[in-house]
């Protein structure tokens, strides 16, 4: 996914904030600055996942002791619920964890378990170019996905110079 040019100025800002505490003179460094960016920073930042299979959305209710739970909803909300996560599905969309919800009905065991797999802790450069928290209890939505490579960096310093 490549960076638009927002994305490329807000990363050439946060670059340029950086310089003198990380020690970057910008010559011949922008690999280093990009392996720094496609790191995991030191505290976690929580961002909704673009898709979970129909294997991971199966396999985090086995693995919660959700199953069981299946027989205490309604016949329609679990056949919806089984039909829903036989697709891959992208809980960064809210009508997608609303679906979710109102398909596991009153079992919060099964909602926790589907939404815990629909979670993952982003790079920096992810972090960065997200809108929202990015805690667990309310993660961010992603606007850049991915990692990034030295010409982006340059691309970014170019920018906003």
């Amino acid at each position: 996914m490549s960076l638009t040019y927002d994305q490329l100025i807000t990363l050439g800002t946060d670059i340029r904030s950086r310089a003198t505490e990380m020690g970057w003179n910008f010559v011949n460094m922008f690999e280093e600055i990009a392996a720094w960016y496609n790191a995991m920073p030191g505290t976690p930042f929580v961002v909704w996942r673009t898709a979970i299979s129909p294997d991971e959305s199966f396999n985090a209710i086995a693995k919660s002791g959700g199953a069981m739970d299946c027989n205490n909803l309604t016949g329609a909300n679990r056949e919806c619920l089984f039909k829903f996560i036989s697709y891959t599905l992208n809980p960064s969309v809210l009508n997608t964890r609303t679906a979710m919800g109102d398909f596991c009905g009153s079992s919060t065991l099964l909602k926790n378990a589907l939404l815990e797999v629909s979670k993952r802790n982003a790079n920096r450069i992810e972090s960065l170019l997200s809108t929202g928290t990015g805690t667990t209890a309310s993660p961010a939505t992603m606007g850049f996905q991915g990692s990034i490579v030295q010409a982006d960096v340059e691309a970014a310093i170019l920018a906003t110079a």
